[in-house]
């Protein structure tokens, strides 16, 4: 801006020079700048197998006290069950750790249609799954603290970054509990409702 300048009670000062100026002064002299990790590998990877389990607490949530018709009803066409989505959800997860952390099942195992056709009646089989996947992220996580995030694996015929799948592992976790809330909100105002 040049000069101070008042405005109420905030005043504005001339800017600093931009980060990306200072950073380009800095390499000038070299090919490549360093870029140095936010958190230790161990760190970031231990916050992602928490936030996996908060997901999964609040999967058990919304499953507990819904009637077996509750678990298969779908708000509309093209739209998914709390039960398919349940199933969809653990099975990605499942697969792009395994595929991550070079174990079993890789991707190429991964039935997608098939869990988002399922059905079924009883929420105990699918609090089991939640359960048994908290033990898998145990597992594969401490696997996965030996892996270099920047070494590839394939993925739906495309190499990724190991950072990439357990990153893309939590966002797709998160987008379906959200759909799973949702869908739960609309299947109680329609059993209000005696629908």
């Amino acid at each position: 801006m040049g000069k101070d300048a008042k405005k109420g009670n905030l005043t504005l000062v001339p800017d600093a020079p931009s980060e990306a100026e200072e950073i380009d002064a800095e390499t000038e002299g070299s090919d490549e700048a360093e870029i140095e990790p936010v958190a230790p590998w161990s760190t970031w990877l231990d916050g992602n197998r928490q936030t996996l389990k908060a997901l999964h607490s609040d999967m058990q949530f919304l499953i507990k006290g819904v009637p077996s018709a509750g678990l298969n009803w779908q708000p509309g066409t093209n739209t998914n069950s709390l039960w398919a989505l349940t199933l969809h959800t653990l099975g990605t997860t499942l697969h792009l750790l395994a595929t991550a952390a070079d174990i079993e099942p890789r991707w190429q195992a991964w039935q997608r249609a098939t869990e988002l056709a399922a059905s079924g009646d009883d929420p105990g089989l699918l609090l089991a799954a939640i359960r048994n996947m908290d033990d898998f992220l145990d597992k594969v996580f401490s696997v996965l603290e030996e892996e270099s995030p920047e070494v590839e694996r394939d993925w739906l015929g495309k190499p990724k970054p190991v950072s990439y799948l357990v990153a893309h592992a939590v966002e797709h976790a998160g987008r379906h509990v959200g759909h799973m809330e949702l869908t739960r909100q609309l299947w109680d105002q329609r059993a209000k409702r005696g629908r």
